[in-house]
């Protein structure tokens, strides 16, 4: 085997871990099993980067679940560190104002109470105007 067709195969390996660890963050979520869901969120955000580059979108929500996971196992200081990330890397890949970034404010608006209020203001002020967009008509 060639150095190419090992790095492949690690690849390949990773990958499939990711989704299985991908698949255990959801269903933990769904069944609220946050102590599971913070392992799982982990192990994901440890995978993707290996297979993203530091920058990657996939990075910027790997690191909002193990957040909010961090924030549901009662890991509120963390928590707070983690979505700081989360709302830098947003920013930088979607905009200040847009409705990923919106919904995260809301996120931390729960587990930051300094700065609740603003990040609370702030997200209703990026959510309404998404809101306020008028729908199109499909016939």
């Amino acid at each position: 085997m060639c150095a190419d067709d090992v790095a492949q195969s690690t690849k390949t390996s990773q990958l499939k871990q990711f989704k299985k660890t991908q698949k255990c963050y959801a269903d933990s979520v769904a069944d609220e099993y946050w102590e599971v869901g913070l392992n799982c969120a982990k192990s994901s955000l440890n995978l993707g980067r290996n297979l993203f580059s530091s920058g990657h979108k996939n990075i910027v929500a790997l690191t909002h679940n193990c957040g909010l996971m961090l924030a549901k196992n009662k890991e509120h200081i963390k928590a707070v560190k983690e979505l700081e990330k989360a709302y830098q890397l947003y920013k930088k890949h979607y905009g200040r104002k847009s409705e990923k970034v919106g919904w995260l404010l809301l996120d931390q608006a729960n587990y930051n109470s300094r700065i609740a209020r603003k990040n609370y203001l702030k997200a209703l002020d990026i959510l309404s105007i998404l809101e306020a967009k008028p729908k199109p008509i499909i016939f």
